[in-house]
């Protein structure tokens, strides 16, 4: 979660004591983030470390490997031997998180092979960028002001619906395929 219901609860000027609308700010909380996330086809705050495993390509250089999400910070990698790789034999591509490939150092010698198993935080990044925060936190306001009425939801990149302002702090955040 990017920000917390009492992180809400003192942007919107509700009291801390003031319990009533925990479950409701709980819920909107929960499709603010939702909706950033599929209007802008990413996920901004990475996932506990987990493993998962890519087929080296057969192409001449056998040094790059395509990665199928973002990563944010990687942790860990084993080539398809299970031999680990050490982290500083690879360049993350591009430089700066989020990485979408993977680049074996010239002067390490390697190549991938096989099933290669990478272990990292997948995601955008470690934690969610300030604007992401604070779009998170106009939206349950927004929706909050007005969930009695019925408020449409954007799907996977799909900007328009959200509220002005709120599109103008999700600019350039949106993953381009």
């Amino acid at each position: 979660m990017y920000l917390s219901v009492a992180d809400v609860k003192a942007y919107l000027g509700i009291a801390p004591t003031h319990t009533g609308d925990d479950a409701l700010l709980t819920v909107l909380l929960e499709a603010a983030v939702s909706a950033i996330e599929r209007a802008c086809d990413r996920q901004f705050a990475a996932a506990p470390a987990t493993t998962r495993s890519f087929e080296a390509a057969q192409h001449a250089s056998r040094t790059l490997l395509y990665l199928d999400a973002e990563l944010a910070q990687l942790a860990s990698i084993a080539n398809g031997d299970g031999q680990p790789i050490e982290l500083h034999h690879v360049l993350l591509l591009p430089d700066e998180p989020p990485a979408l490939a993977l680049l074996l150092r010239p002067e390490a010698g390697l190549v991938w092979r096989g099933t290669v198993q990478v272990g990292g935080y997948w995601g955008y990044s470690l934690s969610p960028p300030a604007a992401i925060v604070q779009a998170t936190r106009e939206y349950v306001a927004y929706l909050y002001r007005g969930y009695d009425q019925q408020v449409q939801q954007p799907e996977r990149g799909d900007l328009h619906r959200l509220p002005a302002h709120i599109r103008e702090l999700l600019a350039g955040y949106r993953r381009l395929r």
